[in-house]
C-alpha cells in the first residue's frame, strides 16, 4: 500500500495500514525518542544532585557566633602589633558575620 509520509511528504510502501511515516522518518523519530529519554534521565540525575547540594548547603555548619567572637578577639591586630596576617584574618572573620546570621 503506497502512502505519503506525514513528516517528509514522500511516498512510501507501507507495510502496515496504520503506518504514517516512511522508514527514514520513523528511524529519526526513534533516535529522537531515545535521545529524549537519555536527556530526561540526565535531567533527573542533575535534579537529584541539585537537591543534595541544596540540602548540604542548608545544613552546613558554620562558625558558631560565640566562637567567631572569640576567634576575632584572639587574632585581633591590637594583640599582634598590627601585623598584616592578623589584620587579614580579622577582616576575613568579620566578613563571616553576615553570612552566619543567615544560616
Amino acid at each position: 500500500m503506497i502512502k505519503r509520509c506525514d513528516h517528509c511528504r514522500t511516498l512510501f510502501d507501507a507495510k502496515f495500514p496504520s503506518a504514517k511515516l516512511c522508514l527514514d522518518c520513523w528511524k529519526k523519530r526513534e533516535r529522537a525518542f531515545a535521545e529524549y529519554d537519555d536527556l530526561r534521565a540526565e535531567l533527573a540525575r542533575l535534579d537529584t544532585e541539585v537537591r543534595r547540594l541544596r540540602h548540604a548547603l542548608h545544613h552546613q555548619q558554620g562558625i558558631p557566633p560565640e566562637m567567631l567572637k572569640r576567634l576575632i578577639g584572639l587574632c585581633h591586630p591590637d594583640r599582634h602589633g598590627n601585623s598584616e596576617p592578623s589584620t587579614e584574618v580579622t577582616k576575613w572573620l568579620l566578613a563571616q558575620r553576615p553570612r552566619l546570621a543567615t544560616q
